[in-house]
């Protein structure tokens, strides 16, 4: 707006107080403040709450989200700096303490009044914050003296309360799945709430054993304390170096970078596969896989200890619990008792056993097969045990589909499916690859198939061998492989049989003008093709008949019944006979009546 009755420049007041109406409406700037942190980063709290650093390549990385409601007081002052790992933010009368590796909240401070935090040149290690009523440093409660404490002390606290915060983390995880209660629990109630002990004393723990320090117990015996601590202390090493290994990817060089996060990879894989793999870890490991997918497939040969054999097989050392998670395909269910809760979308999130069979099928795709074999392998071995993956539901997917659900173009890897689909050793399957050899022509490929699997048993011999004489009814490219064919004629089979077979499936004649058909004779079934095979089937049946030949056939005339000879009974004379004997004469025959 332009003052033309006075000098020749912009009124700045004006062109403001006539706009105050206009900006009273606009919607606030997404960036609430900034500050740089070198290397040309820069620290930005935006408008939805997070705190994100701004690589100098573009890079946007969420730290920290503010809980909710505490950006929408307007005209509060907000101030933001960063203090060797920690973040130090404040929002009104509130200031907030977090890492800057893992985001972790480490202490929200109530301030009296608002101020400004500022860096001093001399003493960059704590927040400094500037307000009227002066000038203020935090500093830890435990420590006493003002000198700057060294970097291995630094690196211990900001560990051992990324440790405490994970405990609460995971307790809050377990005690909300099972509660009943639809108020969402934090770890700021179980700290303060005094409900839940063990959280409080394994976090107690962990604080001692990193400050390797002595605890303090108030009974009159600590033999308990020191066998949780005997029995947590290879989990606590293995977080530790976890940890270190986490802050050594973010300061490393790029010529170190790789290497760190091979070990970090291979070390996260082996911690989600020897425990319960629930919906939130399965997220996370295919977002692992993803970030890092030639640190992975790495990770997943050193975590299974895969080998290659000379036979062609692969073999693995790996302890059955790990193939326990391997083959799972249970995720966690949600909590349906609180109705607040909705499971998060798991769309593209793919089951460990596809993710391997993913990883594998990009880099080693010739090991598909082979680790399908290995799988079965682990399955079958453990179907006598308790593990819900040996005992197949009906609702579940074979592991042969399961790794077919990997392959994203099957018109282009007909091969690995047709491997695949044999692996499995299921008849379904095998007709299924017999089928495919057969439409693409591989007979030498279709006669060794047949060969290997008709002895797996007679039905699926039977079904091979129909599906092979209905191939020679129509064509003749099976012709040179006629007596392998007859060979693996099932015992069941009849000449009938077969000819009823044949006949069934002969193509169409093609209509001719002429007389002869002399371009038909290359292609037609001739009997003596087919003689072979009647030849031994007749043979077969002649041998099943003769067996049986002596009891079909009977005489024709009666033999002549044995004569009877009458054997003399003694017999004990009573009175009766005695008289009788004596009224008879001499020379007369007694007949019975």
């Amino acid at each position: 707006m332009r003052n033309s009755t006075a000098r020749n420049e912009f009124d700045f007041k004006t062109l403001v107080t006539d706009c105050i109406g206009y900006l009273s409406t606009v919607a606030p700037p997404d960036i609430h403040c900034y500050s740089p942190i070198g290397h040309g980063d820069i620290l930005l709290l935006l408008s939805s709450g997070w705190v994100c650093i701004m690589r100098r390549d573009g890079l946007l990385r969420q730290i920290y989200k503010l809980p909710d409601n505490c950006l929408t007081t307007r005209g509060t002052q907000n101030s933001l700096n960063l203090y060797d790992d920690v973040i130090a933010l404040t929002v009104g009368r509130m200031m907030y303490l977090f890492d800057i590796k893992c985001g972790i909240e480490l202490e929200r401070i109530p301030l009296k009044g608002e101020g400004l935090l500022f860096v001093n040149s001399s003493e960059t290690y704590s927040p400094q914050m500037f307000s009227e009523a002066g000038l203020y440093m935090v500093i830890e409660k435990e420590i006493e003296t003002k000198s700057q404490p060294s970097g291995a002390h630094v690196e211990n606290i900001n560990l051992c309360a990324v440790l405490v915060e994970a405990v609460f983390e995971e307790a809050c995880k377990y005690y909300q799945q099972r509660s009943l209660s639809t108020t969402q629990l934090t770890a700021e109630k179980l700290k303060n709430g005094g409900m839940f002990q063990a959280p409080i004393a394994l976090a107690d723990i962990i604080k001692n054993y990193l400050g390797n320090s002595k605890m303090e117990t108030t009974g009159k015996d600590s033999s308990g304390h020191d066998k949780l601590l005997g029995y947590l202390e290879s989990e606590m090493k293995s977080l530790i170096a976890l940890e270190d290994i986490k802050a050594s990817v973010v300061k490393a060089s790029e010529k170190d970078l790789r290497s760190y996060c091979e070990t970090l990879v291979q070390q996260e894989l082996f911690r989600l596969l020897s425990s319960e793999i629930d919906r939130e870890n399965l997220q996370y490991l295919n977002s692992m896989f993803q970030l890092f997918p030639i640190e992975s497939w790495q990770a997943v040969q050193s975590v299974l200890q895969l080998r290659c054999n000379g036979e062609g097989s692969l073999s693995t050392k790996a302890p059955a619990e790990l193939w326990k998670s391997v083959l799972s395909t249970v995720q966690a269910t949600p909590n349906y008792y609180n109705s607040q809760q909705k499971p998060p979308p798991a769309n593209g999130t793919l089951p460990v056993f596809e993710l391997l069979c993913q990883s594998m099928f990009k880099f080693q795709p010739s090991w598909l097969p082979k680790f399908l074999e290995l799988a079965q392998q682990q399955s079958i071995s453990s179907s006598a045990s308790s593990w819900s993956f040996g005992k197949e539901k009906s609702e579940s997917l074979p592991l042969y589909k399961r790794a077919l659900a990997v392959i994203p173009c099957k018109s282009t890897c007909q091969d690995l499916e047709v491997e695949l689909l044999l692996c499995s050793q299921r008849p379904n399957a095998v007709m299924q690859a017999l089928r495919m050899l057969i439409g693409r022509g591989k007979w030498d490929r279709v006669t060794q198939v047949a060969e290997k699997h008709c002895r797996q048993s007679p039905l699926l011999n039977k079904e091979i061998f129909t599906t092979l004489l209905s191939e020679v009814s129509q064509h003749r490219n099976l012709d040179p492989y006629l007596d392998l064919l007859w060979t693996l004629c099932p015992e069941d089979m009849t000449v009938t049989g077969i000819l009823n077979l044949v006949l069934k499936n002969l193509p169409p004649n093609t209509q001719s003008s002429g007389p002869f058909q002399g371009n038909l004779q290359g292609s037609q079934l001739t009997i003596g093709l087919l003689k072979p095979l009647l030849s031994k089937v007749l043979q077969r049946e002649r041998r099943s008949s003769l067996r049986y030949a002596d009891i079909l056939q009977s005489p024709t005339l009666l033999p002549p019944t044995r004569h009877r000879l009458v054997s003399e009974v003694a017999q004990v004379d009573t009175e009766m006979d005695i008289n009788i004997k004596e009224k008879i004469p001499s020379g007369c025959e007694v007949t019975p009546d």
